[in-house]
């Protein structure tokens, strides 16, 4: 089934033309599709890509703000009455303590210490400090606090779960500089993201922070960080652990720690040692580009729809108007010039039709004047024959009337019966019968040569033909004594030809042949069957052809026989009726040697095809 289609589309115009205009049509718009949705790709990366490091420079602002600015306000507090706190009594103390958290809505836990490391006062948002302060003397925090270092920040979780920001803040001494003490901090990492996450509810994807290490201390999903979740897998992390120039990196599309192909970027806290790390899924993030696809693909699909549609209406109206121009051309190759392709509408397939029907008909007038001229070469050549033919018909017809006479003269003498017993009569009638015989077989021959051709082709015996030609010259060959011999293969195969056209090509051969010839002159007649054709050569030792004489012998109305001879129309008629049957003919002649005429002749099995006789050929 799949070849019989694919046959189908190899012979059929129709289905060729409907698929080109298929592909002319889906090409152009997938790769029309392909860009648009490439670009609007490109573009949408690049401005996502862009909105991302603006945000997450944003979100590290705000940490920045939101942490370092409560840090600051302590820290100012601190340089300005920490002495006087420290000096202060403990109501006082936890007072301002207790007013710095109501201040700072993200601090959780502050604690006043002396230089030997007591707490003096603690603020809490969680627990009732009271009495029970601590010796902070061993903690780590401390022993910072003490040395000076102001940039020492430590993250936990804390007993409830959350991640704070521990944080040192010294108190020095006015007059001398020294250390005096100071307070430490712990800052609910969570609330702030929480935070952070509020701001940001119209950004897709999620936000988390994490230190200098990669350790996850902020998250929008907060169970994310009581997991610990490790997030170094992700891109993002690796290259702020790697990276520490402090700058906001480019956007990456990469697989994050959790397996999701996502747009990442990060923003490192200048003073922290953190990064904000925004990530988006690419299929949230390319949403709108998938959705442009698809309705790209209905469209698509649509269009090609619409296409086929079109195409095959186009197709069939083209192919309907190119199927009757090929039958026209069938009709006319085939001989029929009655047939005419109907003309509709005025476009290009019209005037072909036009053209063609115009053709057909100077054909039709060609045709009609080349059988004029066939004819009149036939009744010319009859004029020849005539005198040959007379004398043929004059000895049967010699014999005919002897027997007649003497037979009337017997029955005179003798009775009928008599001549009945010696079978005289019987004797007599025999030879009148045959003789008119061969009266009404040279009558006949003649006549079929005359007899107007209907052009219909048939299955003939060449040799047949050959012999039936012969019949007519015979006078004229026993009166000049030409040498005839006749080599026809045997079982030679049958040609597909018009017997009239056959008979009066050879005719016209055969009486050039006749007229080149001295008295007592040869001519050959061979008929051989080669790969292809079936030839026959016909040689004579005439006069020949003269050389500047040869490529015009087939030109109509060309003789070089003297006035009144030849209308120089024999052989032109000759070339026209071999190039219908799909034949050639080929002249080789050598003056005062002779000539020599090769016919060729098509198969019948062969399909017949119009051979151009070439110029070298003659």
């Amino acid at each position: 089934m799949q070849n019989n289609f694919l046959n189908i589309l190899q012979k059929s115009f129709k289905f060729k033309l409907i698929l080109l205009i298929i592909i002319i049509s889906i090409i152009p718009l997938s790769i029309l599709g392909y860009f648009n949705v490439d670009v609007v790709r490109g573009n949408l990366e690049n401005r996502i890509y862009s909105q991302m490091q603006i945000t997450a420079q944003r979100l590290a602002a705000d940490q920045k703000t939101i942490i370092g600015g409560q840090i600051e306000k302590i820290t100012s507090l601190a340089r300005i009455y920490g002495g006087r706190l420290l000096d202060s009594q403990h109501m006082e103390q936890e007072g301002v303590l207790y007013s710095l958290l109501k201040e700072a809505p993200y601090l959780e836990e502050i604690y006043l210490v002396n230089r030997e490391g007591q707490e003096v006062a603690r603020a809490s948002r969680r627990l009732v400090v009271g009495s029970n302060l601590r010796n902070l003397k061993e903690d780590k925090a401390f022993r910072e606090l003490i040395r000076g270092n102001t940039q020492w920040s430590n993250t936990f979780l804390d007993q409830y779960g959350q991640v704070r920001l521990k944080k040192v803040i010294p108190i020095y001494s006015q007059l001398s500089g020294e250390i005096r003490g100071g307070m430490i901090i712990e800052i609910s990492l969570r609330r702030v993201v929480e935070q952070l996450a509020q701001r940001q509810l119209g950004q897709q994807g999620r936000i988390f922070v994490v230190d200098g290490k990669g350790k996850l201390i902020g998250h929008q999903d907060f169970s994310q960080v009581l997991k610990q979740v490790d997030v170094r897998g992700s891109l993002s992390v690796r290259k702020f652990i790697e990276d520490k120039s402090g700058i906001v990196s480019t956007a990456n599309r990469y697989v994050s720690y959790d397996g999701q192909e996502v747009l990442g970027v990060f923003a490192p806290i200048s003073g922290l040692d953190w990064a904000v790390i925004q990530e988006i899924p690419v299929k949230i993030a390319l949403a709108s580009v998938n959705l442009l696809i698809r309705k790209l693909m209905v469209a698509g699909i649509v269009l090609v729809f619409l296409a086929i549609i079109v195409s095959i209406f186009f197709g069939i109206r083209f192919s309907s108007s190119l199927r009757s121009l090929e039958q026209g051309v069938l009709q006319i190759r085939n001989g029929n010039l009655d047939y005419e392709v109907k003309v509709k509408g005025r476009d290009e397939f019209s005037q072909l039709a036009q053209t063609l029907n115009d053709m057909r008909l100077e054909l039709r007038i060609r045709r009609q004047q080349e059988e004029a001229m066939r004819q009149a070469e036939k009744l010319s050549s009859l004029g020849l024959l005539a005198s040959g033919v007379a004398h043929e018909l004059n000895n049967p017809l010699g014999v005919v009337s002897a027997y007649a006479e003497d037979l009337l003269d017997r029955l005179e003498e003798e009775e009928i019966d008599q001549l009945v017993e010696k079978g005289e009569l019987n004797e007599y009638l025999q030879v009148i019968i045959k003789q008119a015989k061969r009266c009404k077989e040279i009558i006949s021959n003649l006549l079929n040569f005359a007899r107007h051709s209907k052009g219909e082709n048939e299955k003939i015996d060449l040799q047949q033909v050959v012999g039936n030609t012969l019949k007519l010259v015979k006078y004229r060959i026993k009166k000049e004594k030409i040498v005839t011999e006749i080599n026809i293969e045997k079982n030679l195969p049958a040609i597909n030809a018009n017997t009239g056209e056959i008979q009066q090509v050879l005719l016209n051969i055969i009486t050039n042949a006749l007229d080149a010839l001295p008295t007592g002159g040869w001519l050959n007649i061979v008929a051989f069957k080669s790969k292809e054709n079936i030839c026959l050569q016909i040689e004579d030792n005439g006069q020949g052809i003269n050389a500047q004489d040869l490529p015009k012998i087939f030109d109509p109305f060309f003789t070089t026989k003297e006035p009144g001879k030849g209308t120089g129309l024999g052989l032109s008629i000759c070339y026209g009726i071999m190039q219908k049957l799909g034949g050639k003919i080929e002249v080789e002649s050598h003056p005062g040697e002779g000539t020599s005429v090769t016919l060729y002749f098509p198969l019948a099995t062969k399909s017949l095809v119009t051979i151009s006789r070439p110029k070298d050929d003659l």
